[in-house]
């Protein structure tokens, strides 16, 4: 059976044999966010928690990815603990959906959670554009209304292999 987000949650059967999963769907583009709230929510919040709960339920270490989009942006170096600050729609529903996870978290529940970046790898498009461009004399126009910290897929991948495997409780 695959598992559809556009179906409850509560029909879908885990196989056997599995000890972790990363939940990483989202609705992520912020402008699809803004545009249809309920519909991203119902992905992102709702049918994100009622997974987690039910791969906890079998005490399937569950590692949540989430974003930095979760704060405002205006601080740099933000600690894990700090307070949330969202201000897009797409931060919002992840800081929901975190915030539900920390209650379960301190509740004992088997669940990371790993805030992630504009994460980048070499053949992304958009930097592989600018490179020609830039090789080209020209000039490239990056972002006026966005800070990123950009980070590399490769150690996106091996921090996702730490926590899952160290069973991490925590948010990094």
């Amino acid at each position: 059976m695959q598992l559809d987000f556009n179906s409850p949650i509560e029909s879908f059967a885990i196989p056997e044999g599995v000890r972790c999963a990363c939940i990483f769907v989202a609705v992520a583009r912020l402008a699809a966010c803004e545009a249809d709230r309920a519909g991203s929510s119902l992905i992102n919040v709702t049918r994100t928690i009622a997974l987690i709960d039910l791969l906890v339920a079998r005490r399937i270490y569950t590692l949540f990815l989430s974003t930095n989009q979760v704060f405002d942006g205006d601080t740099p170096h933000v600690a894990a603990d700090a307070p949330m600050s969202p201000v897009s729609e797409y931060g919002r529903q992840k800081a929901e959906t975190e915030s539900l996870l920390h209650k379960r978290m301190a509740d004992g529940a088997p669940i990371g959670v790993l805030r992630l970046a504009k994460v980048v790898s070499p053949g992304m498009t958009l930097l592989s554009t600018w490179t020609q461009e830039l090789a080209r004399g020209r000039a490239i126009r990056a972002f006026s209304d966005m800070t990123m910290a950009p980070t590399p897929v490769d150690l996106v991948a091996i921090s996702i292999a730490r926590m899952m495997e160290e069973r991490l409780s925590v948010i990094a």
